[in-house]
């Protein structure tokens, strides 16, 4: 259940915000986040609002928080995230119109279209006519900033990975020349929480590693969070194939190559995530079951060589 912040820590909050959210009665409650401090303020006979805080290590982790924001809303404005109400760049305050999430819905096939067609959506961007500048990124340069800043601190120095990671790894780094020649505007950190179904459309949050990248990361993301099988993941990847305008006589052979080069993806989305579970909760619960998860796709990846 979320914690209700006490009147000290409200009023904290409404110092923060402009006229007229300022002086309105709301009570705040804490959303859980990873990469923000979030509030979801409500009050009686008004639109409930999210109110997202940046924390202070983003940068050191490579994160643009002028860009997020700058990003988010670009997004609202063409529907892929929900209304942004206002914006403080300086302080990193953002302030949205509240979604309630049908998770229950996450399994419909209305989901898995919609998911389908926002994602297509963004990956059709002309990211190059855009106001502004979004950087490509290489997934091996993003986990080596992770690697090196474990490697400044005590976890770091006994970071040890198995054998099967390691020949996992040099397969993938092997393979993935191949597979990132075709780059497009990638949200990045596509998962269960950061995507929201609402009134029958999926909408996007948290941008804050949106960059150009092959869009195959996206879709293993997707696919690894969602834990779809096969037959779902065809039918998102049909959906997406038609949003994208591709003729339903080549999705066979779309989706074929998506089999093979999938199991490469999942896995390097696996050790990056690793790689950052350590930077948050050290040799955790949580860290140990980034591991198992990496242990896992190491496997997979494998068994296809």
């Amino acid at each position: 259940m979320s914690r209700v912040l006490s009147l000290a820590e409200r009023q904290r909050m409404l110092a923060l915000l402009p006229e007229p959210w300022c002086n309105a009665a709301y009570e705040f409650s804490v959303l859980p986040s990873e990469s923000n401090d979030n509030f979801l303020l409500s009050a009686e006979g008004m639109a409930s609002l999210v109110l997202r805080i940046a924390k202070a290590d983003a940068q050191s982790l490579g994160v643009n928080r002028n860009l997020e924001q700058t990003l988010y809303g670009w997004a609202a404005n063409i529907g892929l995230s929900p209304e942004l109400l206002w914006v403080d760049k300086q302080r990193g305050v953002m302030l949205s119109r509240y979604c309630a999430d049908d998770v229950a819905a996450h399994d419909s096939d209305a989901f898995i279209r919609s998911l389908a067609e926002q994602l297509a959506r963004l990956h059709s961007v002309p990211h190059k006519e855009l106001p502004f500048h979004v950087h490509g990124r290489c997934i091996f340069d993003h986990t080596s900033t992770y690697k090196k800043l474990l490697m400044e601190n005590s976890v770091g120095q006994s970071l040890q990975l198995t054998s099967t990671i390691h020949s996992a790894l040099e397969f993938a780094q092997k393979c993935w020349p191949g597979m990132s020649e075709a780059q497009c505007l990638c949200h990045s950190d596509l998962h269960r929480d950061n995507i929201l179904f609402h009134e029958g459309r999926v909408f996007f949050l948290d941008w804050e590693y949106t960059a150009i990248t092959p869009a195959i990361l996206d879709i293993a993301s997707l696919a690894q969070s969602y834990a779809w099988n096969e037959q779902q993941l065809q039918s998102f990847y049909s959906c997406y194939l038609s949003a994208k305008a591709i003729p339903d006589n080549a999705h066979s052979e779309h989706f074929s190559r998506l089999i093979r080069e999938l199991p490469v993806a999942r896995f390097l989305l696996a050790l990056q995530s690793y790689y950052w579970s350590l930077l948050h909760y050290s040799e955790g619960k949580q860290a140990c079951e980034y591991f198992d998860i990496l242990e896992l796709e190491a496997g997979r990846l494998l068994a296809i060589m």
